[in-house]
């Protein structure tokens, strides 16, 4: 369970920011904008409940190969309508910025599409703590830091400097 591995990560780290990036297998099986927010709000709860205190960087990321779906989408729109600049925050929008090319099954981003998510992350991310240096050494040290995967989620924790 991810919050299990966050919890457990945390006895080591601090998690100084959370990227949120889910939503594919949402859209995919019709999951309404009500009940993406409102298990999103679940989450952050959990997260909150085992003393993480820090910014969400959520992605608007909803396209995995079936062109039934489209662009926006209602879980895009509740993307979009988490973002309240004071806990939650634009991170990327990762289906307009990794292509189908930068998908290797048309869902999952290979290994350019990783870059660019996480580069788009990363300035985000740096723009919140406004340091731009940040991003850079972010996406240095894109391979070396610490990245906890659950389902399509990153949790980033970091005791060190990157």
């Amino acid at each position: 369970m991810p919050i299990d591995t966050l919890d457990s990560a945390n006895k080591d780290f601090t998690t100084t920011d959370v990227i949120w990036h889910q939503g594919e297998s949402d859209a995919a099986h019709g999951l309404s904008s009500r009940d993406y927010i409102t298990m999103f709000d679940s989450l952050t709860e959990s997260i909150e409940e085992i003393g993480v205190e820090a910014p969400y960087f959520i992605s608007v990321g909803t396209m995995c190969g079936d062109p039934r779906i489209g662009y926006p989408h209602k879980i895009s729109d509740a993307q979009n309508a988490l973002i309240d600049n004071t806990k939650i925050f634009w991170g990327a929008n990762t289906d307009e910025l990794v292509s189908e090319n930068d998908r290797y099954d048309e869902c999952n981003f290979g290994i350019r599409g990783q870059i660019v998510a996480a580069d788009a992350f990363a300035k985000s991310i740096a723009k919140f703590h406004d340091n731009l240096c940040d991003a850079v050494k972010f996406v240095g040290a894109y391979r070396e830091c610490r990245f906890i995967y659950r389902r399509s989620s990153y949790f980033w924790s970091s005791s060190a400097n990157c």
